[in-house]
């Protein structure tokens, strides 16, 4: 069966971002693209005049007055008719084959539902080095305990690593640089594709995760999972994508207090839905651990955690 894409862009207050990554996807190969969305949620939209004579497929822009990550990403798929919807950052450098090897990965695999990308970062936004230490350090460590592990070592890669695997308590084991495809169970947001029949099945993402909006498309995924126990998601360390991580716009907060707020609420609404009472248990502590400073900061934080509230 041949496969086609739309790829899309959501975008708010990053015009020059927007223009950026549009003139990276005028180079690549577009054959099997249906069609490129920019759905812009900034006040005046993008004026994308000039820009559809660059591409061989048409150049659309959808413009939304109500603002949010999620409900953007589900207009992106209500306004196409593709097969498959490819998601990108609006301030990333596609590698010239991209949509070829997202469409590619569901060819040879004809139980994926969803891919996931591989990301490059610049050195300018790369991790530090100590924190890559301890992160590969982590890694080797949990290695043995993942490879006997039957609901885990089915999502290794041939070095016996995770690209993107979720732990019963919630810990995330991703490294997206990994040179070697494997199964997943969440892509990137940045750089992933879902088959548009299925996020239709599961109504799309969560138009609950708001701010900042931590973990839309792991639980996306985690749901198209659990809907559909016989499929898989894929990771294709060919479809690359460089991730520029601009500094300003998109989900950024001038507000610290309002970041961190946001922050608990997507990180709690995840856990509830997809951890045990125990894995929810072991993810507040863990992550009390890692935002203590801030729980004494804003100790209103404390109330996100202890909510009975459900998602």
């Amino acid at each position: 069966m041949t496969l086609n894409a739309t790829i899309a862009i959501v975008t708010l207050n990053r015009h020059a971002q927007v223009a950026e990554t549009l003139g990276y996807l005028a180079d690549i190969d577009l054959s099997a693209v249906l069609e490129i969305l920019i759905v812009d949620q900034t006040d005046i939209a993008i004026d994308l005049t000039g820009w559809q004579a660059k591409f061989p497929v048409p150049l659309r822009l959808v413009h939304l007055s109500v603002k949010g990550l999620c409900i953007a990403r589900n207009q992106a798929y209500q306004h196409t008719t593709a097969d498959v919807i490819i998601y990108l950052d609006d301030d990333v450098i596609p590698s010239f084959d991209l949509v070829n090897r997202h469409l590619l990965t569901y060819q040879e695999h004809p139980q994926a539902i969803a891919v996931a990308g591989h990301e490059e970062l610049p050195a300018s936004v790369a991790s530090p080095l100590w924190k890559q230490i301890a992160r590969k350090s982590i890694l080797t460590l949990l290695r043995p305990y993942l490879q006997h592990s039957p609901d885990y070592r089915s999502f290794l890669d041939v070095e016996g690593y995770p690209v993107a695997l979720i732990t019963n308590s919630g810990l995330f084991l991703c490294d997206f640089s990994r040179p070697y495809p494997c199964r997943v169970m969440t892509p990137r947001g940045c750089n992933m594709s879902f088959m548009r029949s299925a996020l239709i099945a599961i109504q799309g993402f969560d138009e609950g995760h708001l701010g900042n909006v931590r973990r839309e498309e792991s639980d996306a995924s985690l749901r198209l999972l659990k809907a559909f126990p016989d499929k898989e998601i894929w990771f294709d360390p060919q479809a690359t994508v460089v991730h520029l991580m601009s500094p300003s716009g998109g989900c950024r907060f001038t507000s610290q207090r309002e970041w961190y707020v946001h922050l608990f609420m997507c990180e709690a609404r995840f856990a509830r839905r997809h951890l045990s009472n125990l894995g929810y248990k072991f993810f507040c502590i863990r992550f009390t651990l890692l935002q203590l400073g801030q729980l004494v900061r804003y100790p209103e934080l404390f109330k996100i955690l202890l909510s009975p509230q459900s998602s």
